[in-house]
């Protein structure tokens, strides 16, 4: 069985208001994805590395 049917089936089992707990967890972990994607782009900050 694979994780997505795992889900499933244990999602199939919790109360509406379990859900919407999981629900505002799978947020919670998206937006903290998404605060710490890493810039790839590099931005000089001293004047050393701004001549360079």
């Amino acid at each position: 069985m694979g994780k997505e049917e795992q889900l499933l089936e244990g999602w199939r089992e919790l109360t509406p208001e379990k859900q919407q707990q999981v629900l505002e967890f799978v947020e919670a972990l998206k937006s903290q994805s998404e605060a710490t994607t890493i810039n790839t782009e590099y931005i000089p900050q001293t004047p050393l590395a701004k001549k360079l």
